[in-house]
Formats: structure tokens, C-alpha cells, sequence
């Protein structure tokens, strides 16, 4: 697929809510979530206004599994 037809293929809720499951269970202290095209996640003890953010799901799991953002 493209990156039109992964936006696309996200798009549609019940994909986007997968994709959110298999992330937090990767990752079971983070918080995930999709808006607009942005993939978002918080660390569990990140305050509600704090979150990190890509368009990428790959790319957002590779900044939550390197930590670098986590305080």
C-alpha cells in the first residue's frame, strides 16, 4: 500500500481501533489513540494534555519502545 492508501485504510474506525489495541498491548503503559490523521499516545503517568504524536503508527511505536520522550 501507499501512504494515501494506508491514511485511507485508517480512516475506517474499526481499523483504526485495531491498530490502537495492537499498540497498547505492545506497549501496555502508554495510552493510544488516532485523531484526523495524527496516531497520538501518553505514558500512563503523563498528565491529559501531554502526549506524543506522529502520522505514522510505525514510527509512533518506535518512539514509545526507544523511550526517549518518557520522563
Amino acid at each position: 500500500m501507499n501512504q494515501d492508501e494506508t491514511r485511507a485504510y485508517y480512516n475506517i474506525p474499526e481499523h483504526a481501533a485495531h491498530m490502537c489495541s495492537v499498540l497498547m498491548d505492545a506497549h501496555p503503559d502508554w495510552t493510544v489513540w488516532r485523531v484526523d490523521d495524527l496516531w497520538h499516545a501518553r505514558y500512563k503517568t503523563w498528565p491529559p494534555n501531554r502526549s506524543i504524536s506522529d502520522t505514522n503508527a510505525g514510527l509512533l511505536s518506535q518512539t514509545i519502545r526507544l523511550g526517549g520522550t518518557v520522563s
